[in-house]
């Protein structure tokens, strides 16, 4: 609080100073102050604040293409979402060593108290938007009321991860909407590749013989016979290189 507080002071000293002086404080002044005086009222709420700093770390084997690769995100982040990003040269060396995980904050400049919800909101992925416009009806959101509809294969035609996660309480639905899912996906002509610790598919192949051809399901048990099973150097027992490149992704 101590801190918001000596914050919101000076930069109201240099708003009034700026009037004082017969100028007009700049749009940045003020920006800053009402930024002040909006972290106050959440102190105030007892609500968190936390002292962020964020760093994005990009990698190459070509320096041109860090270059290019960090042109188009900042241009990404300033132009499409209004979300200032800067490539400070001369601090490199210390925001790297900011980025290494766990690792100290060696620069304080870029600092700022922030809201948890605004730090939430502020992460690479946060969106109200969930699945796709196209694809199977697989259920609506809560709060919103909206439809989502479903497609990964349309994922890999836009060059992005076919990736989703389905996280509730004991006994909410997460196992029947991966069944139902995996199901659509194959009524519109995906192959399944099912990893079922549980037993809880292993009749699928029988039952559904309309789609048997399909569905490949890997069955994980304490048993012997299943000992094993995704150990790289098992499944390339006779190419090393191979079980190697597979360990190490």
């Amino acid at each position: 609080k101590s801190k918001i507080k000596n914050k919101a002071a000076k930069i109201n000293a240099q708003v009034n100073e700026a009037l004082q002086g017969g100028h007009i404080p700049s749009d940045e002044e003020y920006e800053a102050k009402a930024a002040a005086e909006s972290l106050e009222k959440e102190v105030k709420r007892n609500k968190h604040i936390i002292e962020t700093s964020i760093s994005i770390c990009l990698a190459s084997t070509k320096e041109k293409i860090v270059r290019n690769n960090t042109k188009v995100l900042m241009e990404y982040f300033n132009k499409s979402l209004k979300f200032e990003l800067i490539n400070p040269y001369t601090d490199q060396y210390r925001i790297f060593l900011d980025f290494i995980p766990a690792n100290s904050n060696y620069n304080r400049d870029f600092v700022q108290l922030v809201p948890m919800e605004t730090l939430a909101g502020g992460v690479f992925g946060a969106s109200d938007h969930l699945g796709d416009s196209v694809g199977a009806y697989i259920g609506y959101t809560v709060n919103c009321n909206r439809k989502v509809y479903l497609y990964m294969g349309r994922a890999t035609k836009l060059n992005k991860s076919p990736a989703m996660g389905i996280y509730g309480n004991l006994g909410g639905g997460k196992s029947f909407n991966a069944n139902l899912i995996v199901v659509l996906h194959v009524l519109f002509g995906s192959s399944a590749l099912i990893f079922d610790p549980k037993s809880e598919r292993s009749h699928w192949a029988d039952k559904l013989d309309f789609m048997g051809d399909l569905i490949s399901i890997v069955r994980l048990t304490p048993n012997d016979e299943d000992k094993g099973k995704l150990d790289p150097f098992n499944l390339y027992n006779d190419n090393i290189d191979e079980a190697c490149d597979l360990a190490f992704n």
